[in-house]
């Protein structure tokens, strides 16, 4: 269910914030812009139908490169929400990992973009990841309006006690026992999310932390 949130409905939501927009441009450019909602609306009803009919495409057994998985759901994410999404940097350029948490990461991002530009009014996010011998680190950062009424840097425990921030990507990373910590100012917002993802032992030689620059 929180995937079909972070997932579906957030296209959706996406499908229908373009259609809105749509209304305010010149004729020219409308079937255009009409074209790129239906074939989100279109590519959304056959993964719900998939979902619904249990035809879900089997997970790969091979890790799945960081690089070219971001590269790909960047592109599609920014076609939803018209909000350009800048890979910063992702260490070691050659990391991969599980498909199971690059699929966590998908919908990590997805669900953070949809409130940045719903809520925030961003108009740029941009990501970080590192890959660790047994974490990925991730930093979502945008450039929009920062939580109504909070500024500062709050933990997970906090943002729970509270009851502000993110509150799908909160529990989904308490599901996954990784941790959260938020920074909201008038410039935007900064996630901070790890989860853990240990190396195959012939692999932990091969890696070494790295600290966000």
């Amino acid at each position: 269910m929180r995937d079909l949130h972070d997932g579906s409905l957030q296209t959706l939501a996406a499908a229908a914030l373009q259609l809105k927009m749509i209304s305010s441009h010149s004729k020219e450019k409308s079937q255009d812009e009409i074209d790129s909602v239906r074939r989100l609306i279109l590519g959304e009803q056959r993964r719900i139908r998939a979902f619904v009919d249990g035809r879900q495409p089997s997970a790969p057994q091979q890790p799945v490169k960081l690089q070219n998985a971001m590269q790909r759901k960047a592109k599609k994410i920014e076609q939803q929400w018209g909000c350009p999404i800048v890979i910063k940097s992702i260490k070691p350029q050659d990391a991969s990992v599980p498909y199971e948490i690059i699929h966590q990461i998908e919908f990590l991002v997805a669900e953070a973009v949809a409130n940045a530009v719903q809520h925030g009014n961003a108009s740029l996010v941009n990501i970080a990841i590192e890959r660790t011998s047994n974490q990925v680190q991730l930093r979502i950062a945008d450039n929009g309006r920062g939580l109504p009424g909070t500024l500062g840097t709050y933990s997970q425990a906090e943002l729970v006690a509270m009851g502000i921030g993110p509150q799908s990507i909160s529990k989904r990373i308490a599901e996954l026992r990784g941790t959260l910590s938020l920074v909201s100012s008038h410039t935007g917002v900064d996630l901070y999310i790890g989860l853990a993802c240990d190396d195959p032992p012939e692999n932990k030689t091969k890696n070494k932390a790295h600290a966000f620059g």
